[in-house]
């Protein structure tokens, strides 16, 4: 029987790809958002790339690599893939059985999961 490949975890500084290629995915997310149905202005303007630190990507052989970005305010994590889907974790049963990750079904969910702050607008 063939072993599949397994999936690891990879980090910025194990690496020659530019800062481009890391923030990318985050860059992409965020267009999907902007006329994502369902996602409220308010959401999108408080998602900046800018508010999140680049952490590993987890390389997963034969589907795309995910990129996790941790919000600097909410310290929520971000999982988007090169392609910039989002996705969630589900973590595995009481009997340790599965964990994997579920592609988020719309921008909006992702976003709400990151429990954004709102910001009240003044004028």
């Amino acid at each position: 029987m063939a072993m599949l490949p397994r999936h690891r975890w990879q980090h910025q500084n194990e690496t020659d790809v530019s800062d481009d290629e890391w923030i990318d995915p985050l860059r992409q997310f965020h267009r999907r958002i902007i006329d994502a149905p369902g996602t409220e202005r308010a959401d999108t303007d408080q998602f900046t790339a800018d508010h999140f630190y680049v952490g590993p990507r987890l390389l997963r052989p034969g589907l795309p690599n995910l990129h996790l970005y941790r919000h600097m305010e909410t310290g929520r994590t971000l999982a988007v893939d090169t392609r910039g889907a989002a996705y969630r974790y589900v973590p595995p049963d009481p009997e340790g059985v599965g964990g994997h990750w579920r592609r988020h079904t719309s921008p909006a969910g992702a976003l709400a999961d990151l429990d954004l702050p709102r910001r009240s607008r003044v004028g």
